[in-house]
């Protein structure tokens, strides 16, 4: 019944509904948006009465007649269907505060949970120490090479694929392969200085078409260009420890590669000059050089080939000769040439002279053809080699005569 509730229930009720009373908190919500100051030790002990009545503190005056803060009615019935007179569920939290044990305990729970995340985080972020090492680096990467390799040069890798292990040699502790393309390069360590010796001989002496080299007590270098077409380029260190490098190519001649060596920066030794820098080819410059050497004032340079030539280089004389090397494609390209410079035609009549020719009583080496030319009285000399698929030009100054070219062509035959 209304008449037996405390008067603040009672209010509480004919405002909000009786249902306010059967929910702490609604009845909490309810007694806070009363109008009434009631004071939080006030709203907990309404609360705690609707819900058993016994719980009460027993106080000298009844709960009933504990006069209200504001005993005057706060306002008509609210009709609480209405949506301005609704509950609302907001507000502070329960002023009560857990007792002083039971924060404690809280507390430590909490102390634990943070322990837990930390350690929890730890195990994230720090290596087990049980896992699997990482294993080590490969010992052929080309970072790895060019480490141990650094003596023979800052960027000795540089264009380089792949490098792989090889078969070391007696006196070799390792021999690494590395593949750059159109190059090859061979990286050995030895171990003891001394058997660089051998290894600088080896590159020295090897039978060559052109070759030159250099040394000091600590350093080698080493250029050559084969009779097969190889070419190479060998250098070496004997500090901090002994090691050698062999660059080589099978499908350009010693200039290109000695440019490729040139670009792996090693400065121990100044390199010498290439013999011949201006013959790609060595099959060509060893046909050529006793001609150019014997000339003194020759200099050679590059030039376009021709239809049916593979090179060409000129060397001009002082005195207004000129040689002209070049290589052909193939013998047919050689055929026609030998054709053309035998022709009566646009050559002074009887001057032509066509035969074989050798160095020094050997074997034949090629044909022989030279003539005067008709317009300018110019001496022509036409010689080649069948076998290298080689042929040269030794054009005289014009006006000059036939026999002193002869004379001097035959000085560079000789050689």
């Amino acid at each position: 019944m209304m008449d037996d509730l405390d008067p603040r229930l009672a209010e509480v009720a004919r405002r909000f509904g009786r249902h306010a009373l059967t929910d702490p908190v609604a009845l909490r919500s309810a007694l806070r948006q009363s109008g009434n100051a009631y004071s939080p030790a006030e709203i907990d002990a309404l609360v705690a009465a609707a819900s058993d009545p016994d719980r009460l503190p027993r106080t000298e005056v009844p709960l009933s007649e504990v006069p209200l803060s504001d005993p005057e009615p706060t306002g008509p019935p609210l009709n609480p269907t209405l949506a301005e007179n609704r509950l609302t569920w907001g507000g502070p939290p329960p002023t009560r505060r857990l007792p002083a044990k039971s924060r404690r305990g809280w507390i430590a729970a909490g102390a634990v949970l943070v322990a837990a995340a930390v350690a929890a985080g730890v195990m994230i972020f720090l290596p087990d120490k049980e896992e699997t090492p990482a294993p080590p680096p490969d010992r052929y990467a080309l970072d790895q090479v060019a480490g141990r390799y650094r003596a023979l040069g800052a960027r000795l890798l540089d264009g380089a694929v792949r490098c792989a292990q090889q078969p070391a040699k007696p006196g070799e502790v390792e021999r690494v392969g590395c593949d750059a393309g159109l190059y090859a390069l061979t990286l050995v360590t030895y171990d003891v200085p001394g058997r660089l010796t051998e290894s600088r001989k080896l590159a020295r002496d090897a039978p060559a078409l052109r070759s030159s080299g250099t040394s000091d007590e600590h350093a080698a270098l080493t250029m050559s260009e084969f009779d097969s077409g190889e070419s190479m380029v060998y250098w070496d260190v004997d500090s901090p420890r002994p090691v050698s490098a062999t660059l080589t190519s099978r499908k350009t001649g010693l200039p290109a590669l000695v440019s490729f060596y040139d670009s792996r920066q090693f400065t121990v030794l100044k390199r010498p000059e290439v013999a011949g820098a201006a013959f790609a080819s060595g099959t060509l410059w060893d046909f050529a050089q006793a001609h150019v050497l014997n000339e003194k004032s020759a200099t050679c340079q590059a030039v376009p080939a021709t239809t049916g030539t593979l090179e060409r280089v000129k060397c001009p004389l002082s005195d207004g000769a000129m040689l002209v090397f070049s290589k052909v494609a193939d013998a047919e390209a050689l055929t026609n040439l030998r054709a053309e410079n035998a022709a009566n035609g646009g050559v002074v009549p009887g001057s032509v002279e066509v035969r074989t020719w050798n160095r020094l009583g050997g074997p034949t080496v090629g044909q022989f053809i030279r003539f005067v030319t008709a317009d300018d009285r110019s001496p022509t000399i036409y010689f080649d080699d069948d076998a290298k698929l080689v042929y040269g030009l030794f054009f005289g100054a014009p006006g000059s005569a036939p026999e002193a070219l002869l004379e001097r062509w035959e000085r560079g035959s000789a050689r």
